[in-house]
């Protein structure tokens, strides 16, 4: 089965898919590529938006792709891409930030802030404080972490999960060399297309999951899918 794990393909609620005709494109183009399941992640920012508010939007957004489509809500599963930042401690309740029913946040990392050992107690907190897993977002992103094996171990020691960019095979020779050596090394646990629009950030997921099979290797491509998929049926 395959899951994109990362996207932003609800109409009119962050920087994703503008309209609701977009939406619809961009969901089609997926499941032509034998994507099965989306999981919907747009972004969360605890600093400018509780998360009831969120939620409200969020669910106006689908139920109005739901009503206006052809779309199989099945096949779509509510999440958010939570921007970490220490107000996100304001709350008792996160579960709206769920993917799905399941106690996994896709979580992505301050850029403003050094991602150092000392960070990663933050995180720590993060997990203890809600008893949730977080999945680090675009991992590849953060050069503190993929190039610091300190960083990285204690982030996996904390029982985080690392969600890649399919896009991110684009940038460079040694980038995809460096992110080719995390998915066989299965320090890579999910891969979406991050996918905004038609166009800059499409929702292109075959094209690099036929690449990454060609370099690494159908069974850490299967790895990948089962993970997404035990995730999900959780």
């Amino acid at each position: 089965m395959l899951i994109d794990f990362h996207t932003h393909i609800l109409p009119s609620i962050d920087d994703g898919a503008k309209n609701l005709e977009t939406s619809i494109k961009m969901i089609n183009e997926l499941t032509s590529q034998g994507v099965e399941k989306i999981v919907l992640t747009p972004h969360f920012y605890s600093n400018k938006i509780s998360i009831n508010d969120f939620a409200k939007k969020r669910e106006q957004a689908y139920n109005y792709l739901i009503s206006n489509s052809n779309v199989i809500k099945e096949n779509l599963i509510l999440a958010s891409e939570t921007y970490f930042t220490d107000y996100i401690f304001n709350n008792k309740d996160i579960s709206d930030l769920y993917i799905g029913k399941t106690k996994y946040i896709l979580t992505e990392l301050p850029y403003n802030e050094s991602i150092t050992l000392r960070f990663t107690e933050k995180i720590d907190k993060f997990i203890y404080t809600y008893n949730i897993t977080p999945i680090i977002a675009h991992v590849e992103r953060y050069p503190n972490v993929i190039n610091n094996a300190k960083v990285y171990q204690k982030l996996l020691d904390l029982g985080c999960l690392f969600q890649m960019n399919l896009l991110s095979l684009d940038k460079g020779f040694f980038k995809r060399k460096k992110l080719f050596k995390l998915i066989k090394s299965e320090f890579i646990h999910l891969v979406g297309t991050d996918c905004h629009n038609l166009t800059s950030r499409a929702p292109v997921y075959k094209k690099y999951s036929d690449l990454i099979i060609q370099k690494v290797g159908i069974d850490s491509f299967n790895t990948i899918c089962n993970n997404a998929k035990k995730i999900i049926n959780e």
